[in-house]
C-alpha cells in the first residue's frame, strides 16, 4: 500500500541522508542525546534512533518535513505535544518531548523493540481472526482512553501501530492535532480546520488511505468518529491482509472513501463472525452518525463477540507463521515485559475509572426544615462537578437520592449501587443578616469495602463562598481517590455560575422542585419554572438557569398536548443560554431537548454526541441520545446508550423501561421481557411495565395466556386509566383483533367484557376513543348496524379535528387510521384508500422514523378492509424490514384474525414464515 502522507500530492524528499540536517539536529540536542542510525520515515518526517545519555535509554526522534513546518509555530507545537504527552495507557506510545531547530519541529518518544503492523502484515499476511481481533480491540481501547482525555489521533494506520511482545501500541497520538493547532492562518490541518478565522479554508493533511470522508473534505465539524473510520480500515486490513479499497493512487483513494463501499469482510475473510463483520462495516460508514458513537462502545462489542465464542475463524494462509512469530516474540520479550509491568505498577497511575465508582448520597440538612432544598441543591451541584472529572464514574442522582436518611450500611448501599466509594455530608445554613449568613458543609469519603474513612473535612464560610466550598469538596475528593484533574476539568470544577446569590437560591429551589416533580406530569414542573424564571430575572446572564428553564418548559410541553406557546418559551430560554455559554453541559442538553421536541432529532444528535464525549457518565444525555437515535431509526444505538445509563443509574427504572421498548422494536422480545422484569422489581406499582410485558408476549409468540397473566399480575396498578391508554394505542395500529387485544386488554383483577369495560372507563376516555372501541367491538361480534352507528359518530368527531390539524403525524395515535376504519364500516372505499395513503405519506415526512413501521402496518390494515391485499402485503413487508412498532410482528400476522384474508397469499406466507 503506498504510504502517501501529504494529501493528494507526494512530498519531496527532506534532504539526502549525508546532508547537514543530522549534524544540525545533533548540535541542537547537545550531549544529552547521541543520534544513532536512521530508521527511515515517510513524506511527513525523518526518524532517528538516539541514545538518551541522561537516563541510559534509547529513544526515537522524528523531524517534521519542511512542507509541514511552513507557517508553523514551533513553540505552540511544543506546547501541544506536551498536552499529548500526558497520555499514559498500555497501548499508547507516549510522547516525551518536543523542540525545533532551523524552524523544523521535532518530537521524541520511547524506542520499542518490535515492528509495525504494516511490516508484519506485509511479511506474514493476515493473522488468525482471534489474534487480529485482539489487536483491533487493543487499538480501540487506546482510542477510547485518548478520546476520553480529549485527544484524537487523526492518522491511525498500520505504520503507526507497533507490535511489541505480540501486543499493539499506537504511536504519534496527538501529533496531527499539534500540527493543526500550531499552524497559523490558512495552513493545512490534518482533518479538522482549526483556524483563528471562521472563514479560513483548510487542506486535509494525513494519509489518504486511512482518512474518513469528512477528514478528506476538511470538515470543520469533524470529531472523534474520524478515528473510528480509520480503526475500521485498519481492522479490515488486519483481518484480511488487504486494504478495503486495494492499492490505488491518492486521488482514486479519495474517490473511493467518498463514494464506494468495500467488499463485505466476510467475502475476504470466510468464517468470520457476522457480528464482527457487521461491526467493521459500521466503522466504515460514510456518515459519522452511522458509525458507533464511541471507541468504548467498540471495545464492549468486541468483548461481547469474544465472550460469545463466535469470533474465531478457521486457519488461513499466514496463520502458522503468525503463531510461530508470536511465540518467539513473546519468549524473547517475556522477561522485559515482566520487568516493565512491575515498574509500571509502581510508577503509572492506573486510570481511576477502572477502579472507582462514586456515589454521592443526599447531604443531610441540619438547619431549618425550610432549608432542605438548599441541602438537596448543594448535593446536586457537588455531584455535577464530580461527574465532570474523567478519572471516576459517578452514580446518577436518581439512584443515589433513594438513600435519603437510609439506615442501610455503607456496604449495603454500595452493593446495591455498584459503587466502590460513598460521599456523605451534612449541611447547616445559619441564616443571618447582610450577605445571607454562614454555611457549614461537612463531607466524608468512605471506602465501601471496609467502611474506612478516606477523607473528612468541614468547610465553612459565608454564603457567598458557596461555590468555593463546592470546588474544595470536589478537588479534595478527587485527590483522595488519586485522580488528577485535567486543566479543563479544573476550570469546570471551579466555575462560578452566577455572582447573584438570590438568583442562585432560586436556582437551587428550582432544582429541588424538578426532583420532586419527576417526569410524571407537566403541571408538576410549574413551581420549578417559576423559580428558574425568578433566577434569570435576577441575573439574565445566568446560563445554567436559562438552560434549566428551557428544559422545564420542554417537560411541560410534552405533557401539555404539544402547546406551541410552551415550546416557543423553551426555545427562547435555550437561545439565551446558548448565546451565554454554548459549551456547558446544561446548555447542550437543553438545546438538544428543545430540538427533539421540535421534531429535529438530526440536529440534536451531533450536540448530544459532543456532550457524551465531554460527559460520558451523564444519564440525562444518554437518555436523550437514545431517544434521538430511536427517532432517527437507529434503535440498536439507543439500546447501547440505555445499557450505559442503567449502569450509571442502577436504581432507576427509566432506562430499563426505555430499553425494553427498543428491544421490542428490534424483535428481541426475550431480552425485552428479562429487562422489564428488572424494571418491575424496581417499580412494582408501574402499570405501564405490565402492559409492556403483555405486548412482548403477544408480539413474540402471540401468547394471549401469558399476556393475560401479566396483566392480572399487575393487579391494582392497572387502574382504568391504564386500560384507557392500552385501548387508545389501537389508534396507531388497530391490528390486534377481538381474538387478541380485547381479551387481554380488558383483564383487571376480574375478567370483564368489553361492554363492562366501556361502562367503567367511559368517563376517562374521550368520545373519539369511546366510539372507536364500540365500533371495534360490534364489528368483531357481527353486529354491523351498531358498528355503523359508532363509525358515523367517530367520523363526526374526527373529521373536524383532522381538518384543523392539517397533515400531521401523531406518533402515539394515528387518528387517520381509526378514521379510515370508520369509513370502511360505511363502505366509503375511496375515503379509506385516501386515509391509508395519508397515514403513510405523513409518517414518511416525519422526522420520527420510529413512527413509520407502525404507520405502514396501519395502512396495510386499511387496505385489507377494502380488499387491496397486494398493497397490504407490500406495506407489511416494508414494515418488517425496519425496526418495528409495538403492534406488528410476524407472530401477530400469523395469529391475529385481522389478517385472516391474507393467509392464502403466497407472498404473505413467505413473509410470516421468516424469522
Amino acid at each position: 500500500m503506498p504510504g502517501f502522507e501529504i494529501a493528494i500530492t507526494e512530498a519531496t524528499p527532506l534532504v539526502t541522508q549525508n546532508d547537514e540536517l543530522r549534524a544540525r539536529l545533533q548540535q541542537t540536542l547537545g550531549t544529552s542525546c547521541v543520534l544513532g542510525r536512521e530508521l527511515g520515515g515517510g513524506g511527513m518526517s525523518r526518524v532517528f534512533l538516539a541514545d538518551d545519555t541522561r537516563l541510559g535509554r534509547q529513544i526515537v526522534i522524528k523531524v517534521l518535513h519542511p512542507d509541514l513546518a511552513t507557517g508553523l509555530s514551533a513553540a505552540r507545537f511544543a506546547r501541544e505535544i506536551q498536552l499529548a504527552a500526558r497520555l499514559q495507557h498500555p497501548h499508547v506510545l507516549p510522547l516525551l518531548d518536543a523542540g525545533a531547530f532551523d524552524g523544523l519541529p521535532f518530537y521524541t518518544m520511547p524506542f520499542v523493540e518490535g515492528e509495525t503492523l504494516r511490516a508484519r502484515i506485509a511479511r506474514d499476511g493476515a493473522p488468525p481472526v482471534s489474534v487480529g481481533m485482539r489487536l483491533v480491540r487493543e487499538l480501540a481501547d487506546a482510542l477510547a482512553y485518548a478520546h476520553g482525555q480529549g485527544v484524537m489521533h487523526r492518522d491511525l494506520k498500520p505504520e503507526n501501530v507497533l507490535l511489541s511482545g505480540g501486543h499493539a501500541v499506537v504511536a504519534d497520538f496527538g501529533v496531527a492535532k499539534a500540527l493543526s493547532a500550531a499552524t497559523q492562518g490558512n495552513a493545512a490541518s490534518s482533518g479538522a480546520i482549526e483556524s483563528t478565522s471562521s472563514t479560513a479554508l483548510g487542506v486535509a493533511v494525513g494519509t489518504p488511505a486511512y482518512m474518513a470522508p469528512e477528514q478528506l473534505a476538511a470538515d470543520p465539524n469533524m470529531d472523534h468518529r474520524a478515528d473510528l473510520y480509520a480503526l475500521g480500515l485498519v481492522a479490515y486490513e488486519t483481518l484480511t491482509g488487504v486494504h478495503p479499497f486495494g492499492e490505488r493512487s491518492a486521488q482514486a483513494l479519495l474517490t473511493a472513501h467518498l463514494t464506494e463501499q468495500p467488499a463485505p469482510l466476510g467475502d475476504r475473510c470466510p468464517g468470520v463472525a457476522p457480528a464482527l463483520a457487521a461491526l467493521v462495516a459500521r466503522l466504515l460508514a460514510k456518515r459519522p452518525e452511522d458509525r458507533p458513537d464511541r471507541a468504548a462502545d467498540v471495545v464492549r462489542e468486541l468483548d461481547a463477540i469474544t465472550t460469545s465464542g463466535e469470533s474465531v475463524s478457521t486457519p488461513r494462509t499466514g496463520s502458522v507463521r503468525w503463531r510461530r512469530r508470536l511465540v518467539m516474540a513473546a519468549a524473547a520479550t517475556g522477561a522485559v515485559m515482566l520487568a516493565a509491568s512491575y515498574w509500571a505498577s509502581r510508577t503509572r497511575k492506573v486510570p481511576a475509572a477502572e477502579r472507582t465508582v462514586l456515589a454521592v448520597l443526599p447531604f443531610e440538612n441540619l438547619g431549618a426544615p425550610a432549608d432542605a432544598y438548599f441541602a438537596e441543591g448543594l448535593t446536586e451541584e457537588v455531584r455535577s462537578r464530580l461527574s465532570g472529572i474523567t478519572g471516576m464514574r459517578v452514580i446518577a442522582g436518581t439512584s443515589a437520592r433513594q438513600y435519603q436518611a437510609s439506615t442501610k450500611s455503607p456496604q449495603e448501599i454500595a452493593r446495591e449501587l455498584g459503587a466502590t466509594h460513598l460521599l456523605t455530608g451534612t449541611v447547616r445554613w445559619n441564616r443571618g443578616s447582610g450577605t445571607g449568613g454562614r454555611v457549614r458543609v461537612s463531607t466524608e469519603l468512605v471506602r465501601a469495602a471496609d467502611q474506612a474513612s478516606m477523607w473528612a473535612e468541614p468547610v465553612e464560610g459565608p454564603l457567598d463562598d458557596v461555590f468555593a466550598m463546592q470546588t474544595r469538596v470536589a478537588e479534595r475528593v478527587a485527590s483522595a481517590l488519586d485522580v488528577a484533574l485535567l486543566a479543563g476539568e479544573r476550570r469546570t470544577v471551579a466555575a462560578r455560575p452566577t455572582s447573584n446569590l438570590a438568583a442562585y437560591d432560586a436556582y437551587l429551589r428550582g432544582l429541588a422542585d424538578i426532583t420532586q416533580a419527576g417526569i410524571s406530569t407537566g403541571e408538576g414542573v410549574r413551581p420549578a419554572i417559576a423559580e428558574f424564571e425568578r433566577a434569570v430575572a435576577l441575573d439574565p446572564r445566568f446560563a445554567a438557569a436559562q438552560a434549566q428553564l428551557s428544559s422545564a418548559y420542554a417537560q411541560q410541553y410534552r405533557f401539555s398536548g404539544g402547546d406551541p406557546a410552551v415550546l416557543a418559551q423553551a426555545r427562547s430560554a435555550v437561545e439565551r443560554a446558548w448565546a451565554l455559554d454554548s459549551t456547558s453541559l446544561e446548555t447542550q442538553r437543553a438545546r438538544a431537548d428543545y430540538l427533539m421536541n421540535a421534531g429535529d432529532p438530526a440536529s440534536a444528535l451531533p450536540i448530544l454526541q459532543r456532550a457524551s464525549m465531554t460527559a460520558p457518565d451523564n444519564v440525562d444525555v444518554l437518555l436523550t441520545l437514545a431517544a434521538a437515535n430511536e427517532m432517527l431509526g437507529k434503535p440498536d444505538r439507543g439500546i447501547v446508550s440505555l445499557r450505559r445509563a442503567s449502569a450509571l443509574d442502577p436504581r432507576s427504572a427509566t432506562a430499563l423501561g426505555r430499553r425494553a421498548q427498543l428491544l421490542d422494536r428490534t424483535f428481541q422480545y426475550e431480552e425485552a421481557i428479562r429487562t422489564r422484569e428488572q424494571e418491575i422489581a424496581l417499580t412494582p406499582e408501574n402499570g405501564m411495565a405490565y402492559v409492556g410485558q403483555a405486548y412482548s408476549h403477544l408480539l413474540w409468540h402471540a401468547d394471549v395466556g401469558a399476556a393475560r397473566r401479566m396483566l392480572e399480575r399487575g393487579g391494582p396498578s392497572l387502574e382504568s386509566g391504564w386500560l384507557v391508554w392500552l385501548a387508545s394505542i389501537t389508534f396507531s395500529a388497530p391490528l390486534l383483533s377481538e381474538q387478541v387485544l380485547p381479551r387481554v386488554a380488558l383483564v383487571t383483577r376480574d375478567t370483564i367484557t368489553l361492554p363492562v369495560f366501556l361502562a367503567a372507563t367511559k368517563g376517562a376516555m374521550g368520545p373519539d376513543l369511546f366510539h372507536y372501541m364500540k365500533l371495534r367491538h360490534f364489528a368483531a361480534v357481527g353486529r354491523s348496524a351498531e358498528a355503523r352507528v359508532h363509525a358515523q359518530a367517530l367520523i363526526t368527531v374526527m373529521e373536524p379535528q383532522l381538518r384543523d390539524r392539517g397533515d400531521i403525524w401523531l406518533q402515539f395515535a394515528s387518528m387517520r387510521a381509526a378514521l379510515g376504519e370508520a369509513y370502511a364500516q360505511l363502505g366509503r372505499t375511496a375515503d379509506v384508500a385516501r386515509e391509508a395513503d395519508r397515514v403513510v405519506s405523513e409518517a414518511r415526512r416525519s422526522s420520527d422514523t420510529a413512527a413509520l413501521p407502525t404507520a405502514l402496518a396501519s395502512a396495510a390494515y386499511l387496505q385489507v378492509l377494502i380488499g387491496q391485499r397486494d398493497k397490504a402485503v407490500d406495506l407489511l413487508e416494508e414494515a418488517l424490514r425496519m425496526p418495528a412498532g409495538m403492534h406488528i410482528s410476524r407472530a401477530v400476522l400469523r395469529n391475529d384474525a385481522s389478517w385472516a384474508s391474507l393467509r392464502a397469499d403466497p407472498q404473505f406466507q413467505r413473509l410470516v414464515a421468516q424469522r
